[in-house]
């Protein structure tokens, strides 16, 4: 827990001045602690609109402020975004997206304080994207892979890699117990409290590169840990194990 409370403690850059982002701190803390303020094992239960222990910083590294991280710099300035079939999609809809497949939950009302925090938090990022000096351009693909993906050889390189943190099977190390809505020091990535087949990080691209970039902790694009082919391998080993259904 101390981990996860010392990002949420990090200061964001100055804010952008005549603009009023009051509720961007409790926005953040939804981003970092999701799991304690909207989880499945929150005391209240009208509050539980996440349906597993996640938080949305399980995917998007530092609450959104990391480079090829799934950053979350400059993405509120995309919405709304038009749609292919005519139409366009709202940052609370994109938001929502993410609440009914990454955390397998329930949308949040468009009218109400978490939502009005999130949009808060994500302008509040998009109004500073100078001071990270980059905007969102994720995720950056990945070279394709020198040869077919092959989740044998994911495995083997999982378990030499990756399972320290994530456990052999996939289901994550608590900061707690069951129960306690503390969530993950380290995130499932499949498994009954894992992001559902719906998920961004259930498409193998996006994961490849999201593993690529950023994993084992420490590695990044420019000073990668595993190889691209490495990466691919092991985005289909995870791609192949059971998780959550698309919801309806």
């Amino acid at each position: 827990m101390a981990v996860l409370l010392a990002v949420a403690a990090t200061a964001v850059p100055g804010r952008s001045a005549g603009q009023d982002f009051t509720s961007a701190d409790y926005g953040r803390s939804l981003v970092v602690e999701t799991f304690a303020l909207i989880g499945p094992e929150v005391a209240d239960p009208a509050m539980r609109y996440a349906g597993n222990n996640l938080a949305c910083q399980s995917c998007h590294i530092h609450g959104g402020r990391i480079d090829r991280g799934l950053a979350l710099v400059g993405v509120s300035a995309k919405y709304p975004m038009p749609l292919p079939g005519g139409g366009s999609e709202s940052l609370a809809d994109r938001i929502n997206g993410c609440m009914t497949r990454s955390m397998n939950g329930r949308p949040l009302p468009e009218d109400g304080a978490e939502m009005h925090a999130l949009v808060a938090y994500l302008e509040l990022l998009t109004a500073d994207a100078g001071g990270y000096g980059y905007p969102a351009e994720d995720p950056v693909p990945l070279q394709a892979a020198a040869t077919p993906p092959d989740p044998v050889h994911g495995e083997q390189r999982y378990l030499q890699v990756c399972a320290d943190c994530h456990r052999d099977d996939g289901s994550g190390m608590r900061n707690g117990q069951p129960g306690d809505a503390l969530g993950y020091l380290h995130p499932p990535l499949w498994g009954p409290d894992s992001f559902n087949a719906a998920a961004g990080m259930h498409r193998r691209p996006t994961a490849a590169a999201f593993i690529h970039d950023n994993m084992p902790p420490g590695a990044n694009a420019a000073a990668p840990v595993l190889t691209p082919q490495d990466a691919w391998d092991i985005a289909a080993f995870i791609d192949a194990q059971p998780r959550p259904p698309a919801p309806e």
